[in-house]
């Protein structure tokens, strides 16, 4: 987040520099902590938070300094390679559109050791 920046504001831009497409009515469905743990002791903390957009507009960069960029049909997203907890949180914002509120604690290796979610997963 840049200072003053809301956390809509945040993602909206973040979105549009590393795509090129400006959303449109983003609607916030995760607020997420995640946590990677050893021996016990949490070494690295951040939260992620979650948007669903339908409506955009402009163009889709040919190149993002974020990676390759490609169109995925939504019924082919759960085959993509993520991590776990994402299945989790993918799954939530394809049936509800309720905010959930989570955390995921993950091993050094980023294996998934456990997750609370409110409302659990559908």
């Amino acid at each position: 987040m840049e200072q003053g920046e809301s956390i809509k504001e945040s993602a909206m831009r973040e979105f549009w520099e590393e795509t090129g497409l400006h959303l449109i009515n983003p609607d916030m469905r995760g607020a997420f902590t995640f946590l990677v743990q050893e021996d016990g002791n949490v070494t690295l903390e951040w939260m992620m938070f979650t948007f669903f957009c339908e409506d955009y507009n402009g163009t889709l960069l040919a190149e993002s300094p974020e990676g390759i960029l490609e169109w995925v049909a939504m019924e082919d997203l759960p085959h993509k390679q993520m991590a776990e907890g994402d299945r989790h949180i993918l799954r939530h914002i394809l049936n509800s559109e309720d905010i959930v509120y989570g955390r995921f604690n993950y091993s050094p290796e980023y294996e998934l050791i456990d997750l609370e979610l409110d409302p659990p997963s559908p």
